[in-house]
């Protein structure tokens, strides 16, 4: 029988260094199902986003085991917002992690832009996996929830900004680089770790370097590539 879960992985790479610096664990597959709207559709419908999420989670980390190699860079693993908001969430990840042996700092947890981060529960689970050293990334920065009162009220470790922010449309070009400019600032203020989301081109890139960035995650640099040829590549 086929693996009902096939993950890819789209590595973050800091232009500064000239290394790797994250990666991010990305589905293909589920349950038959090769479209990734068509899978977050199913996983809605049916109500699974915590048995989704911890699948996934537990692909990754057999994976990371069946190579018997500790990446030298943390791995990014999504949560949906459905999930983070469950009562016991953060002690299920943490047990799951413990299981296999691997390291809390391997893992980063990244949280989306449709999370509530005013719920209690949520800011209690993100507290408890930032206690055990497993690091959170807030993706998609600036869309709907993911703004400016998610980093006021929960501890994040990596802050992804938003596509939106990068594109080439030139009537909104002044405000975006006002905007990158003080993002950049913010997270040189708060001590935070920064990924730009959807570089395509070498305009982009050097637009962001100008204002200070150096990591980025997009087709620039790899597209996403199966995890296995992932953890052979790098």
């Amino acid at each position: 029988m086929a693996h009902k879960i096939v993950l890819f992985v789209q590595p973050a790479y800091n232009y500064s260094s000239g290394e790797v610096e994250y990666a991010e664990v990305l589905i293909r597959n589920y349950r038959g199902l090769d479209k990734v709207p068509n899978i977050l559709r199913f996983v809605h419908r049916n109500n699974i986003e915590e048995s989704f999420d911890l699948e996934v989670l537990n692909e990754t980390l057999d994976l990371l085991n069946k190579y018997n190699k500790k990446p030298r860079y943390p791995i990014g693993v999504n949560l949906c917002s459905e999930s983070i908001a469950k009562e016991d969430i953060a002690d299920k990840i943490i047990y799951n992690i413990d299981s296999y042996g691997i390291s809390h700092d391997t893992i980063v947890i990244e949280v989306n832009e449709h999370t509530d981060f005013k719920d209690d529960i949520v800011k209690k689970n993100i507290h408890k996996l930032r206690k055990a050293g497993i690091r959170i990334a807030l993706d998609d920065f600036g869309i709907d929830n993911s703004n400016l009162y998610s980093l006021m009220n929960c501890d994040i470790d990596i802050l992804k900004v938003d596509r939106a922010f990068i594109d080439s449309n030139s009537e909104r070009e002044e405000s975006q680089h006002e905007i990158l400019k003080a993002l950049m600032q913010l997270c040189n203020a708060l001590k935070l770790k920064h990924i730009v989301e959807g570089i395509e081109t070498s305009r982009q890139l050097k637009k962001i370097q100008n204002l200070g960035y150096s990591v980025v995650q997009g087709y620039l640099y790899e597209r996403p590539i199966p995890f296995d040829d992932f953890i052979m590549q790098y």
